[in-house]
Order: C-alpha cells, then sequence, then structure tokens
C-alpha cells in the first residue's frame, strides 16, 4: 500500500468542548510520540487571537495531566498563523496569510464573490490571494 501524506491537519471547532477535551491531548501524544510532522489548521467560528487559541491548548493539557513541554512547543510551533484557505473552480487548495496586508486585519471568505474581503478598510483578493483592489498594495502572503 502506497504512503500517502496530508499537507496538513484540520479541525473544526478548535475553540469548543470536542477539542479541549479530545483533539489538543491527542495532537500533542502524536507529536510526542514522532507521528506527526504537518502543520494544524484550526477553523473556529470564534474572532479568538492564536494566543488565546494556545492558551486554551495549554490549559486543555494540564487539566488532563499530560502536558508535555516540548511536545506543546512543537504543538504551537506547528499552529503559527491564521491561514485563508480555498479551493479555485478546478478544485486546487490555495493557503496564503489571512492578515491583510494593509494594517494587518483579518481577511475573511466572501462566498458571494468568491473574494477574500479585509473588513477593515474593504481591501479584496481574490481566492488565491491576488490584490483585487487596496487600499492594501500588497498581495496575501503565500503559505505552504
Amino acid at each position: 500500500m502506497e504512503n500517502l501524506e496530508s499537507d496538513a491537519f484540520v479541525f473544526f471547532g478548535a475553540t469548543g468542548d470536542l477539542a479541549y477535551e479530545q483533539i489538543f491531548p491527542a495532537l500533542q501524544a502524536m507529536i510526542t510520540h514522532g507521528h506527526f510532522d504537518m502543520p494544524i489548521i484550526g477553523v473556529a467560528k470564534s474572532a479568538w487571537s492564536l494566543e488565546q487559541l494556545r492558551a486554551r491548548a495549554h490549559e486543555s493539557l494540564e487539566k488532563h495531566d499530560c502536558l508535555d513541554s516540548r511536545a506543546f512547543a512543537v504543538l504551537s510551533a506547528k499552529a503559527s498563523s491564521k491561514l485563508a484557505v480555498s479551493h479555485d473552480d478546478a478544485g486546487r487548495l490555495h493557503q496564503c496569510s489571512a492578515v491583510c496586508t494593509h494594517l494587518g486585519c483579518i481577511v475573511s471568505w466572501n462566498s458571494t464573490e468568491r473574494t477574500w474581503d479585509c473588513p477593515c478598510h474593504g481591501s479584496r483578493f481574490t481566492n488565491d490571494g491576488k490584490l483585487l483592489n487596496g487600499p492594501a498594495l500588497d498581495p496575501l502572503a503565500k503559505s505552504r
């Protein structure tokens, strides 16, 4: 059987109870045993900062008495930025930074226009991060 690898681990409900009770401890266990080497994309409706999410994961691991400082540092590094992830009409995956290049606000997906829109000053980007209109002057930064 061919050994297939994934580009990233994506899980929904990153700020919810399931992540707190099971996903964070499981991710750390896989890292501890050397079975996890990919970026982590946590999807959540909450407008938490990355630091708030890391603090929640840390609290979860402490509560479950399984905090491993080395593995937690690896886990934190793998969840290191906010990403804008979408598919184009051909099904190709695009991921770029969700941080607007104008003043650093977080873009959101406009499903009607199929664009990434900045809520702060109106910059718009294509699904793969190219600048459509400003005030931003640069495209969204590419991500692995």
